[in-house]
């Protein structure tokens, strides 16, 4: 039996034993939650296949027609179609075969762990193409290993999918010809048709899919353009007929999902801006009031916008890494649980991996230039920059995380690579 490598084989050595962990903690997770479910930090909802009420965020939006966004606007606050028409199929599905809600809890969180063993596999992939084997390895580990990637598979929430649309994203812009002149990278005729899936589903997924999409299309037509002119890319006819048409059918397709989205995003916006709970312990709504009484005069008003702008790029950096006040006031009760493994989570293991994959990025800037990685990280930081308006939560990032990840995963390796070289020096 041939060895199975990243070449040949759909496993690469990096990505075995955290694919096994991460089995065999979703097998012990579903067992002990089918009889114990986690809660949540709201007092209605619990997440495992056990759940009374399985809390998906925004779950009655996602799943009832008509239905008001967190209790506000008119019903006219349509999310795109493709996750809800997925739980509505399960229920369809599970009611048909006379199956109750543990089949159906069952059903999302299985098709939501697929996605992150799915993301699991890109994330691997990339990281051997990107930079080599072990920094796969460590990117395979902390994907595994954050809690968040456990929490949105046992939740069965939306995050998961969109984590799943950008690392097989990541995995096509570094394996395809247009950067990757290997033997093995992928033909342009082969790179569009995948380009033209992952847009479907990341753009039917969710807005911010669409808006990822469309960053990622536009720098890929100039980049192919720019080369074939160069001659670095030579493109057949059929190629250029292909390629025109997926990028216009798929721009076509993400500009028209923005529009049937265009409630939900003017809805996300003005609740962004008006946020409630608690900045550190001081109310927003009174941290509003004082910059806007003090901008009346003209000195003031340039210190209104230093604060804000100070305000903001705190706020956004905390609340990324789960280092933050609740965003919200609909909270009415707060489990100890999931508040104190929040907090744990963002100060010990968030907020270390973003602060190594922003050093990353600087450190090995040539090769996330030179591979087209930076394309995928400019799309990824594009979709985080609505949380500076106000609510920047982990959610958000999660959704973008696998190329942060991996960067973090190369700082990380590089970091141990000097520990155990200072020790050998010591000795």
């Amino acid at each position: 039996m041939s060895k199975l490598s990243i070449k040949n084989g759909f496993f690469s050595e990096s990505v075995k034993y955290p694919l096994l962990f991460l089995l065999v903690l979703l097998l012990i997770c579903y067992v002990y939650t089918l009889f114990y479910p986690i809660p949540t930090p709201i007092h209605y909802g619990d997440i495992g296949i056990g759940a009374d009420y399985l809390e998906i965020g925004d779950r009655p939006f996602y799943f009832l027609e008509n239905s008001n966004l967190r209790g506000r606007g008119d019903g006219s606050i349509k999310p795109a179609f493709l996750y809800p028409f997925i739980l509505k199929f399960l229920k369809f599905l599970t009611s048909k075969l006379g199956l109750g809600k543990i089949a159906w809890n069952a059903s999302v969180i299985l098709i939501a762990s697929i996605s992150a063993i799915s993301s699991l596999f890109f994330i691997d992939k990339s990281a051997n193409i990107l930079f080599d084997k072990k920094t796969a390895t460590i990117a395979s580990w902390i994907f595994v290993l954050c809690p968040y990637t456990l929490f949105y598979c046992l939740s069965g929430g939306i995050t998961i999918y969109i984590t799943l649309g950008v690392s097989s994203f990541t995995y096509l812009i570094l394996k395809s010809n247009i950067f990757n002149y290997s033997r093995d990278g992928l033909e342009i005729r082969f790179t569009m048709f995948l380009l033209l899936i992952n847009t479907l589903f990341l753009s039917s997924i969710r807005v911010t899919g669409s808006f990822f999409s469309i960053i990622i299309i536009l720098f890929l037509s100039i980049i192919l353009y720019r080369k074939s002119i160069k001659k670095l890319i030579k493109l057949s006819r059929t190629d250029k007929l292909s390629t025109y048409f997926v990028f216009t059918f798929c721009l076509a397709y993400c500009f028209y999902q923005i529009k049937l989205n265009n409630n939900y995003l003017i809805f996300s916006i003005e609740g962004f801006i008006s946020e409630g709970g608690t900045f550190f312990g001081v109310e927003r709504e009174f941290i509003r009031n004082q910059l806007v009484l003090n901008s009346f005069e003209e000195a003031n008003q340039l210190k209104s916008y230093f604060y804000i702008a100070l305000w903001k790029i705190i706020d956004f950096v905390s609340g990324l890494s789960d280092i933050r006040d609740t965003h919200t006031q609909e909270y009415h009760f707060i489990s100890f649980f999931p508040f104190i493994a929040r907090i744990f989570v963002g100060l010990f293991i968030i907020y270390p991996i973003n602060i190594s994959a922003f050093l990353g990025t600087f450190i090995y800037w040539k090769r996330i230039r030179d591979s087209g990685f930076w394309i995928i990280l400019f799309a990824s930081f594009s979709c985080l920059l609505p949380s500076l308006l106000g609510v920047a939560v982990t959610r958000y990032l999660i959704m973008v995380y696998p190329p942060f990840i991996i960067i973090s995963s190369k700082v990380i390796g590089l970091l141990k690579d000097e520990f155990y070289r200072q020790l050998t020096l010591s000795n």
